[in-house]
């Protein structure tokens, strides 16, 4: 399903949740490795935006044993 979602031309992978969450934290968050890939396999992911909290995806992922395993895989 992720990958006919991601063929759609007008997708919008970036577009933020009310606590500025985008796709790919909800998937690094529920440990949807495959999820993972396909999301960080487009040219546009946002990996460099902020949550409403300030923090990225990474920063995250480096004080969060769930997001860091799945950093260490990918």
């Amino acid at each position: 399903i992720v990958k006919l979602l991601l063929a759609w031309d007008d997708i919008q992978i970036n577009i933020k949740a009310s606590d500025g969450v985008i796709s790919l934290s909800w998937a690094a968050s529920g440990g949807y490795e495959a999820v993972v890939k396909l999301l960080l396999a487009q040219e546009d992911i946002g990996i460099n935006l902020k949550n409403n909290n300030s923090r990225t995806t990474l920063s995250k992922a480096m004080f969060s044993a769930k997001y860091l395993g799945l950093v260490f895989r990918i």
